[in-house]
């Protein structure tokens, strides 16, 4: 999803949302390490990946209803 984002937005020449400072990117990678430890630890895949699913809806809604914002590096 957020490679198909990243090739969206180079096509219509804006900048990558994916590269702004808001909980997209770090939300489906959250995901992902929850699917995996889903996976690994337990014999739940199907459930697991409703699980990982469900999990990044939610943390992006609540990051979009709260304007969490990711910190952003100083250059010195």
């Amino acid at each position: 999803g957020v490679g198909g984002g990243i090739v969206r937005d180079m096509l219509v020449n804006v900048k990558p949302y994916v590269f702004t400072k808001h909980v997209y990117a770090v939300a489906s990678l959250i995901g992902s390490v929850l699917y995996y430890l889903i996976l690994r630890y337990t014999d739940y895949g199907d459930i697991g990946s409703f699980a990982a699913l469900f999990f990044v809806v939610i943390l992006r809604l609540l990051a979009a209803r709260y304007h969490w914002e990711l910190p952003k590096i100083k250059n010195r």
